[in-house]
């Protein structure tokens, strides 16, 4: 009879050990396998001058936030999360912890706003664009997202608006409000308004280029010297073409990570509260694939960095073939 009456709890407990590793296992392998990604582009930038240069500054400062949120402050409170799901009583030091993830997330937030605006200016007004490429105002567009993703996740650490505290249950740190807009102000700020102005720099970005597309195709093409084909100028500009291509996709799937868990935890409050294996497959597997998967959408786009990648990976794998021995 004791056995019988302990088989469910048993079959129980096996299901909820079975769901606890498959979400630890996967976490941790998107995590390890996103950061190897990031290092290996981030070689591919050193390496290689066009990777590094002008506008390239930014995306491998993007790179460096992500790689930092894979390598690091995920996996840190992954397996905090996943030894509380054991039994394992264990405690982090919440404020700085979670001052450096929640600012560092919003950073790079802000820096992909960033990069969102010396997109649209270097296809749609790139006469402009110089401007942007001096080294005061690239240093600006680097110091400028942590100042805003630090600085207004830093009062938290004072007790404003809210604090940061560690929930020993579910091992998780999280930010509590203490009451006031601060809580609203901060993830509006730091989340939803760059989000917001990602996309409406993308929509029109892509609206002016279809519109004006016949006559900006004419005017970069063909130069006013009896209308011979300006090879640097195209391949400029393909390069630009396809930095952006590469940026919108990363945008459109860090949207497709980053949304499902404030519409759930809005839209069915009881069922995403209530199922908290739920909460960690959206709140933490689904947003670190937002940045460990940022990185294969760059080696799947860009030409420069699968060429890059390709020359690192030879010399450690000689038996690959050249798939760029064949030229064009």
């Amino acid at each position: 009879m004791s056995n019988s009456s302990n088989n469910p709890a048993n079959a129980t407990n096996i299901i909820q050990r079975v769901a606890s590793d498959s979400w630890f296992i996967f976490t941790v392998l998107v995590s390890f396998s996103g950061s190897l990604l990031l290092v290996l582009l981030l070689l591919t930038s050193f390496r290689r001058r066009e990777l590094r240069s002008g506008a390239r500054v930014l995306i491998i400062h993007l790179m460096v936030m992500q790689l930092l949120i894979c390598s690091v402050l995920s996996p840190v409170q992954t397996i905090a999360t996943y030894e509380t799901l054991l039994a394992h009583h264990i405690r982090l030091d919440c404020p700085p912890l979670q001052l450096l993830q929640i600012g560092t997330m919003y950073a790079e937030n802000w820096a992909s706003t960033l990069l969102a605006v010396n997109r649209y200016v270097a296809v749609v007004i790139p006469h402009h664009y110089q401007r942007m490429l001096t080294k005061q105002v690239l240093t600006l567009m680097i110091t400028l997202p942590w100042l805003m993703g630090i600085g207004i996740t830093a009062p938290l650490l004072f007790g404003i608006g809210g604090r940061f505290v560690w929930a020993p249950e579910a091992g998780i740190c999280y930010p509590r409000s203490t009451g006031g807009p601060y809580g609203t102000v901060l993830v509006a700020v730091g989340a939803y308004t760059p989000l917001v102005l990602i996309g409406v720099c993308y929509m029109t970005l892509f609206v002016r280029i279809g519109v004006g597309r016949r006559s900006n195709m004419i005017r970069s093409v063909w130069t006013t010297s009896g209308g011979v084909a300006n090879v640097r100028t195209r391949k400029a500009r393909r390069r630009q073409i396809s930095m952006t291509n590469m940026l919108v996709v990363m945008f459109l799937w860090h949207c497709l990570c980053f949304l499902p868990s404030p519409i759930l935890s809005t839209t069915f409050p009881q069922v995403f509260t209530g199922n908290f294996m739920l909460q960690l497959w959206v709140t933490k597997t689904l947003v670190i694939c937002g940045y460990a998967v940022s990185p294969v959408i760059f080696l799947a786009i860009s030409l420069d960095y699968q060429r890059g990648a390709y020359k690192i990976l030879r010399r450690f794998f000689v038996w690959c073939p050249d798939p760029f021995k064949v030229s064009t």
